[in-house]
């Protein structure tokens, strides 16, 4: 079992995809921006936290701005956890204990769907049975994207800290592992249940959307991937919770570290979930609202 539990450390990145498809196109950019204030270069790449091998190699001008900067700001540094902590925190904020379950804090309907989604794997069903129901989010999320040919491991921004790590440039973190499971164990059940019914109903639909994502990304359209990753908040009023604290607030924070960052004067390549960049409390716009001036950066091929 704890391999499987340390596996879900590695899947707490995963964008919230609820998701809808869209349209359009963005000619020669790349999900990247620089912010400038005549102290220090910021550069923004938005990640997709779980990719495939067609990500790389990365546009020559994202692969330019990362060997100009000095530091390497991601969310987290996933490759420098405690593994025994991580795995301690695990267990007590993402299983029940003293002869809790799932099925005592969710519907019938979604227990329901849950058992139909995991389509009689009697060993799943166990664990996810001790499960809260983030966590049960959390990998059933992990499982869909598998489905669809994702992987964790080739993520942008554990691309990039394997970088930094080879090249020895300086990596800092804007979050730490705590804070997000604490973010997610945060939720009230029922709204960690609408993460899961929405993760597990028409998955066709979903895995659609993802193919959006990851369409809006590598051709740089900002608006596409807002109208992708906030198609939930507009469509079910019930999520406004859940965007709030996952995006808008950890923006705003985001935001004030990065510029601190910024003010010591030094270039910087900032990695952070492609959703975190986009809309009016995206951190590009709050930068800009701190006096940066902001470019879509073009491609380079």
């Amino acid at each position: 079992m704890m391999s499987f539990i340390k596996r879900i450390g590695a899947y707490l990145f995963l964008a919230l995809y609820l998701l809808s498809p869209g349209v359009g196109q963005a000619a020669d950019k790349v999900f990247m921006w620089k912010a400038d204030n005549g102290r220090g270069a910021i550069y923004l790449l938005g990640s997709i936290h779980t990719a495939d091998k067609s990500f790389y190699p990365m546009d020559p001008a994202i692969m330019a701005a990362f060997d100009r900067s000095s530091r390497l700001v991601v969310e987290v540094d996933i490759k420098n956890q405690d593994q025994q902590a991580l795995q301690q925190m695990l267990l007590m904020k993402g299983f029940y204990s003293d002869g809790d379950s799932l099925d005592k804090h969710i519907s019938e309907e979604t227990q329901k769907a849950i058992v139909k989604y995991l389509d009689g794997n009697e060993m799943m069903m166990q664990v996810v049975g001790r499960m809260r129901p983030w966590a049960v989010y959390v990998t059933l999320e992990e499982m869909e994207m598998r489905k669809v040919g994702l992987d964790p491991t080739l993520g942008i921004d554990l691309h990039f800290l394997e970088k930094a790590s080879e090249e020895g440039k300086k990596i800092s973190e804007l979050e730490s592992m705590e804070m997000q499971l604490e973010l997610l164990a945060g939720f009230a059940d029922d709204l960690q249940e609408n993460l899961i019914m929405m993760t597990i109903t028409d998955t066709s639909k979903r895995r659609d959307s993802v193919g959006s994502i990851i369409f809006a990304w590598k051709s740089g359209n900002a608006p596409l991937m807002e109208n992708l990753v906030f198609a939930s908040l507009k469509d079910d009023p019930k999520m406004e919770p859940v965007y709030e604290k996952m995006f808008f607030l950890r923006n705003a924070e985001m935001a004030d570290n990065i510029a601190r960052m910024a003010a010591r004067g030094e270039t910087i390549f900032v990695v952070v979930g492609a959703g975190h960049l986009v809309g009016d409390r995206g951190v590009v716009q709050l930068l800009k609202n701190k006096g940066y001036s902001i470019t879509q950066q073009t491609s380079a091929k």
